[in-house]
């Protein structure tokens, strides 16, 4: 499977990276919404409201401490990614999100769903130290850092199969990794 868009949805900061187009995004991760939950502004113009927020508008992050505040802040702030990275144009969106490796199975169910009520066609997890091992060179089919021949990845990710590594795009210490 080819991925479109790698997307690290944070407490603090969004980053997203297109596939052969590097790094798009790296903005905070906020979304300024009225009385009525209309989305008005995100990222960037989102962030400089906040603290002073007119009447009738608040600012809120999708996550908090790692943790997703609602389905909803999660599917606004993945579409305000996508209409930045002109996804919501293309028939077919394959996204790639990371995913803290300490996710319990309903936050990683809400991270699929959001991304995929937002408009993604194709959605795949990749745990953020797996991300980070890539971004920083390590080789994670590889041998271990204290030289045991056991697979590096294995100790990463027990639950991703290897093989579906091709053509992932990984967003990384301001670097676009790509495997194949």
């Amino acid at each position: 499977m080819r991925w479109d868009c790698g997307i690290d949805l944070g407490t603090a900061n969004a980053r997203m990276a297109l596939a052969g187009g590097g790094i798009l995004l790296d903005e905070p991760a906020r979304l300024a919404l009225s009385d009525g939950d209309a989305t008005l502004y995100a990222g960037e113009n989102a962030w400089r409201l906040l603290g002073r927020e007119p009447r009738g508008l608040r600012v809120e992050s999708p996550l908090r401490d790692g943790m997703p505040e609602s389905e909803m802040l999660l599917t606004r702030s993945f579409q305000w990614l996508y209409r930045r990275g002109e996804l919501l144009r293309r028939r077919k969106n394959a996204v790639l999100v990371s995913c803290s490796p300490a996710a319990r199975p309903a936050y990683r169910e809400a991270l699929m769903v959001s991304a995929l009520d937002a408009g993604a066609t194709d959605v795949a997890l990749v745990r953020s130290d797996a991300a980070c091992a890539l971004g920083s060179g390590v080789d994670l089919m590889g041998v271990k850092a204290d030289g045991s021949t056991e697979k590096l990845f294995s100790w990463l990710s027990s639950d991703v199969d290897s093989d579906n590594l091709n053509g992932v795009t990984v967003i990384s210490f301001d670097k676009v990794v790509a495997l194949s």
